[in-house]
């Protein structure tokens, strides 16, 4: 699963997904591998990925293809969202002697 923000081109993004796939060796021809819309977050589009790799692939592939998609992203102006944080002070309405 990734992340992608809502103002994001979604079919940009899978294309670069798919990229990404097909120029990975050790990913399997069958079944064909798969990049979707999986979920709309809070703070996110998420896209869904399964490439099918032999088992001891898998590992492997999993981080190259995170990597890779972080970096192409990041090349194609595609932001990977964090979930948005409130921080609250509070601070004694009187001052302390």
């Amino acid at each position: 699963m990734v992340g992608i923000g809502y103002g994001d081109d979604v079919g940009r993004a899978i294309a670069v997904v798919r990229e990404l796939i097909a120029a990975d060796g050790r990913v399997l021809a069958e079944p064909a591998p798969d990049v979707a819309v999986s979920q709309l977050g809070d703070a996110a589009v998420q896209l869904a990925i399964r490439p099918w790799v032999n088992t001891g692939d898998t590992w492997a592939v999993q981080t190259s293809l995170l990597r890779s998609i972080k970096e192409r992203f990041d090349a194609e102006g595609i932001r990977i969202p964090t979930p948005p944080r409130e921080v609250v002070v509070l601070r004694d309405a009187a001052p302390r002697d």
